[in-house]
């Protein structure tokens, strides 16, 4: 990636679909969970990349789209943005389901299964 990512910073990328989104660095998503990611094209780098230091408004001035996104929430659950991923994690981190079984899930089911 380049750079090097510490506690604190917050990264724009692009998940699954396109769906850009803020995490921070931390607890909840270490810089090695985050590369991996990265290393398995689950999220990518915007083409404007590094680090943000405000929140991420997507679709600014739209009147249906308009929406802050950010990180894990403090209880490490993911943003409704995040990849399914992130969300088959945390579902497993919770044991409500095992890897094999969130997998098989979609992502909605998931975030309703968590919630």
């Amino acid at each position: 990636m380049g750079e090097q990512m510490k506690p604190g910073d917050r990264l724009e990328l692009v998940g699954e679909g396109g769906t850009p989104f803020v995490v921070t660095v931390g607890a909840a998503w270490t810089s090695r969970a985050i590369e991996e990611r990265l290393k398995r094209g689950e999220w990518r780098r915007p083409a404007t990349g590094g680090v943000v230091t405000a929140p991420v408004v997507v679709g600014e001035g739209s009147p249906t789209s308009a929406r802050e996104v950010d990180g894990p929430k403090p209880d490490g659950r993911p943003p409704q943005a995040a990849a399914k991923s992130a969300w088959v994690d945390y579902a497993v981190a919770r044991g409500v389901a095992d890897r094999e079984t969130a997998d098989a899930m979609t992502k909605q089911d998931l975030i309703e299964m968590t919630s």
